[in-house]
């Protein structure tokens, strides 16, 4: 992506609120399909650490943490500052959805960032549906 920074596309390509709406749609859809991945994997964790931990958070810290292999404390670590980084990436745009994915996490866990950049791209075909009604009203006058 870094490469193709300071490539534009050609004027009149991609402008029109009709491509704006299939580009919302393909990427909301990734959202929805990465979100649904994101709460079976979720959900197949929590059934572990219930079945080997129950709700002891004391034995779940020291599994993850304190008696772990360095490979466990790494993907540990790794596993918290990539939800935190795509938090601070919602957050950026708007502090609202970066809270609700917090709250949200508890029940679905790192699929809470999903729910939300879903939530954010049905908004976009919403305002964008909205606004071809609004274009159509203006031509038809």
């Amino acid at each position: 992506p870094l490469l193709l920074w300071g490539i534009e596309h050609p004027k009149g390509e991609g402008d029109d609120p009709k491509s704006v709406e299939r580009g919302a749609r393909a990427i909301a859809n990734a959202h929805l399909i990465t979100g649904a991945v994101g709460v079976v994997g979720w959900g197949k964790i929590v059934s572990v650490f219930w079945t080997e931990y129950g709700v002891d958070v004391t034995s779940i810290w020291t599994g993850v943490w304190v008696d772990a292999d360095p490979a466990v404390k790494f993907m540990t670590i790794d596993a918290l500052v990539l939800f935190l980084a795509v938090v601070l990436y919602i957050g950026a745009e708007n502090l609202a959805d970066a809270l609700f994915a917090l709250i949200l996490f508890p029940v679905v866990g790192p699929a809470s960032c999903s729910v939300v950049l879903w939530g954010r791209e049905r908004l976009k075909i919403a305002r964008t549906a909205a606004a071809l009604k609004v274009d159509n009203g203006k031509k038809e006058s």
